[in-house]
């Protein structure tokens, strides 16, 4: 993931749209977390 965020089109972007680094790098471990979570967890967390 860390390749394709220092790429420099990719850079161009996030400062045209005033993103940074470190925003975006929360977001897709937060993405992570969702896509990646077993069906079970949801039944966990109520408990």
């Amino acid at each position: 993931m860390v390749d394709v965020l220092n790429e420099p089109i990719v850079r161009t972007v996030m400062r045209r749209d005033g993103v940074g680094m470190e925003a975006l790098q929360t977001l897709l471990r937060r993405a992570e977390r969702l896509v990646t979570r077993r069906p079970d967890d949801d039944a966990n967390a109520d408990a």
